[in-house]
């Protein structure tokens, strides 16, 4: 309404139509990742991408197998969702070597919500790669008049790419030992 000096008004009617922006996806941020079935700690695999300026949004997994991953908001600060590999997942590359999962978003404030897909994203497991010696086979020489009990005779070195102890084991007997350090 509107009035001029001389107390004449005037109204009108205005109408405003509020439109949702519908929710989209570019889907996740990468097709896949590889981990090893040797995870245990909860892990941040991948982010989901999704554009919804006005209500608000949340996301889960569709996949039927979905354990042992979820979706949830990285942090309250920030409206994004990640997908994790849950802690403990007891993960298995020779039962299942990849999973396949998918996720849905759906508007969180809206009259009528939508949803939007997310697409699919691959996590591959790798197995645990055993130990493996710097060098395989190894002969040594030992004088039986000038070497006696305790003389080193061989040093050893091997590693294990998933940092996994291991021991040494003697195959063939003799007065042999095996010694730490």
């Amino acid at each position: 309404m509107v009035t001029d000096d001389c107390y004449n008004t005037a109204t009108t009617v205005v109408t405003v139509t509020v439109e949702n922006v519908a929710i989209t996806s570019s889907g996740f941020t990468g097709t896949s990742v590889t981990i090893s079935q040797d995870d245990y700690l909860e892990t941040n695999l991948t982010n989901i991408l999704i554009t919804e300026p006005n209500d608000g949004y949340y996301c889960y997994l569709t996949s039927s197998a979905s354990f042992p991953f979820s979706v949830r908001q990285a942090n309250s600060l920030s409206p994004g969702y990640t997908l994790y590999l849950q802690d403990w997942p007891e993960l298995n590359a020779a039962t299942t070597p990849s999973y396949t999962l998918t996720a849905e978003c759906i508007e969180a404030h809206s009259a009528s919500p939508a949803s939007v897909s997310v697409g699919s994203f691959t996590v591959n497991v790798s197995p645990n790669s055993g130990p493996s010696m710097a060098t395989g086979t190894a002969t040594a020489t030992l004088d039986a008049t000038t070497d006696w009990t305790g003389t080193l005779v061989y040093t050893v070195v091997a590693t294990d790419p998933e940092n996994d102890p291991f021991t040494f084991t003697l195959a063939g007997g003799g007065p042999f030992t095996i010694t730490d350090g």
